[in-house]
């Protein structure tokens, strides 16, 4: 350790990290790093943000009818758009008929807007507005690494490593995800002017701290994540009181109630969906989100990887694979807890990352989410290596004590300089690239005659890709059914039996209306269904026929107005094989068939490999 805090402190690498230009050097680099992104196409949400962009904004759900205001609102609560959708295809059959996704972003949705007037209906160009709000942000903390880390190399390296998260690449490569950067810089202007304020006296830094707060807001929710650092800076660096330290930072909390106020009466918010967990209206399930999530994605920041692949970990590896992320969490707080008693700026940013955590806790754990957590953790993981390769001793330390720290601190440096300089390039790319083969090969596959005007696929892989066929064909041209419906998806399992002519049971395994595969479009707690229950659609009826205790549906029957034959329906299923759609055989009256979810090597090869 000690050769290489020698390398790192020499002559060439000392001139290097306290040069003033060093903003604008590692601000360059994040635009390599991230450049192969500029190779990638739309996935998902972006297809939307097309869809809107076109003038189709007449055919979604809106909330002031100003599509710019709506660009981020996927539904906006309102039964009678709901059913819109659901007759159109869009949403399937079960969607709750409040829910509601719905988030106000006005200056993310102008930017696309802005992209879209000047460079057209072309991919990259949106991608590289992504990367110039990745190097903005970058510039800005390396900025503000340099006024709380010292020596100068120490900040250098906390940037580089930031620079060169792959969780960060993921945000940056998906264009819908600019919810992610841009906002990152106005959190990190509400530290660094308010720093300034507090520690210099500079009196402008209070008014433009509250400043970058509001243009925060109005970027993305995510930007209260500043007020985990505005804590932090309180508690461990401010000085006065506490109660006058925390009175100092009620501007920013009112700054946040009335943006929180006006959020919810025009509208925006989540419900009905498992895939967001509004904090203030669901405490209780956030909490036990939160008991969740904030190990897993502190363990995922720290070592890098995607938290979302804990989700689709089956039983038992599930198990195992949790064990490992408490353990190691409780690891790393045992080595740094020296760092954590003598250094006021590491509580400083150890604060702030664990309380930056708490908001995206609201959600499913992506690591495209953990760009403002990031701030503060490789912060503190520069000050850590600092110490251990200074051969410094916060305490007398134990042989496993020195061993093991010995040991993280060559892990942190190679899993976060040389890996990640090979994978957040690598990740940048496929960000967007793989999700776009499974969405292609969706639309290339559905058919394209106009000799039926319902669709009705009897099996996806998950809910989400429901709307991928309707919105794809409004985005990009090309023939639009008129009616749309989705059997079933994300169940593992699912047996269709053929009763008569017009009627068709299902009954779904246990992972129907579950995580990770089906949770967008109903919150069974919120909106659980019952036996009885019927769903009426033009020239549909799905009868719920039982159900499981918590609301789930074991076994629906499905009748058409027409006979299943009738030429008026198209029947379609999931290629587990080659990915997008194949006919679908219907049984003959009496029969049964089971359809399986594709195998993760059949996903992988789909998303990755194209086969």
């Amino acid at each position: 350790m000690s050769a290489i805090y020698q390398f790192i402190c020499g002559k060439r690498m000392s001139v290097f990290s306290g040069h003033k230009r060093l903003p604008w050097v590692f601000a360059v680099l994040a635009v390599i790093v991230m450049l192969p992104c500029l190779g990638s196409g739309f996935m998902e949400d972006d297809h939307m943000t097309i869809m809107r962009l076109k003038g189709l904004s007449d055919n979604l759900p809106s909330i002031q009818g100003n599509h710019l205001l709506d660009m981020h609102t996927t539904a906006d609560g309102k039964p009678e758009n709901t059913l819109k959708f659901m007759e159109e295809g869009r949403f399937p059959w079960w969607t709750a008929e409040h829910y509601k996704h719905a988030m106000f972003r006005p200056l993310s949705a102008l930017t696309h807007y802005v992209d879209w007037h000047f460079l057209g209906q072309r991919a990259w160009p949106m991608h590289a507005t992504n990367i110039l709000l990745y190097a903005a942000a970058v510039f800005v903390l390396v900025l503000m690494y340099r006024r709380f880390l010292s020596p100068a190399w120490v900040a250098a390296l906390a940037g580089l490593m930031y620079l060169l998260n792959a969780s960060n690449a993921a945000a940056v490569g998906w264009i819908s995800a600019r919810n992610a950067p841009l906002p990152a810089i106005f959190i990190i202007l509400v530290i660094y002017f308010h720093d300034r304020w507090r520690r210099d006296g500079w009196l402008p830094g209070r008014w433009l701290a509250l400043a970058s707060l509001c243009v925060g807001l109005l970027s993305a929710e995510g930007a209260v994540a500043c007020g985990a650092y505005l804590a932090g800076h309180a508690l461990f660096l401010d000085k006065g009181s506490l109660t006058r330290k925390f009175a100092r930072l009620l501007p920013y909390l009112f700054v946040v109630i009335v943006w929180r106020i006006i959020y919810v009466n025009l509208g925006y918010g989540v419900s009905d969906t498992l895939l967001y967990t509004d904090p203030l209206a669901q405490p209780g399930r956030f909490s036990m989100n939160l008991t969740h999530h904030l190990p897993t994605l502190l363990f995922f920041l720290f070592f890098g990887g995607e938290p979302g692949i804990v989700a689709f970990l089956p039983y038992p590896w599930n198990i195992p694979g949790l064990a490992v992320i408490f353990i190691g969490t409780i690891s790393v707080g045992w080595m740094l807890w020296p760092l954590l008693k003598e250094n006021a700026t590491a509580r400083f940013f150890a604060l702030g990352t664990i309380l930056s955590i708490v908001p995206i806790s609201s959600s499913f754990p992506q690591g495209r989410e953990l760009m403002n957590p990031g701030i503060g953790a490789f912060a503190l993981i520069a000050l850590f290596l600092e110490y251990r390769l200074q051969g410094k001793q916060l305490q007398p330390e134990s042989a496993l004590y020195r061993k093991t720290a010995t040991a993280l601190a060559a892990v942190w440096l190679i899993l976060h300089i040389p890996v990640s300089a090979i994978t957040a390039p690598a990740t940048a790319y496929t960000a967007s690239k793989a999700p776009t083969l499974i969405e292609d090969k969706l639309n290339e596959t559905a058919p394209r005659d106009a000799d039926f005007s319902t669709l009705v696929t009897a099996y996806l892989p998950g809910d989400v890709l429901t709307y991928v066929l309707p919105i794809m064909r409004y985005a990009y041209g090309g023939p639009i059914p008129q009616h749309g419906r989705v059997l079933c998806a994300g169940a593992q399992s699912v047996e269709f039996e053929r009763l008569d002519e017009r009627s068709l049971a299902m009954r779904p395994d246990e992972a129907f209306l579950r995580p990770p595969y089906c949770q967008v479009f109903r919150d069974v707690k919120q909106s659980p269904m019952r036996a009885g229950d019927i769903v009426r659609l033009t020239g549909f009826e799905a009868h719920i026929q039982s159900v499981t205790p918590d609301g789930r549906p074991t076994e629906v029957l499905f009748r058409f107005d027409v006979p299943l034959e009738h030429p008026s329906l198209r029947w379609v299923t999931y290629n587990n094989d080659a990915g997008g759609y194949k006919p679908f055989e219907l049984p003959a009256v009496g029969e049964k068939v089971t359809i399986k979810a594709p195998s993760l090597k059949n996903l992988a090869n789909t998303w990755f490999l194209n086969k």
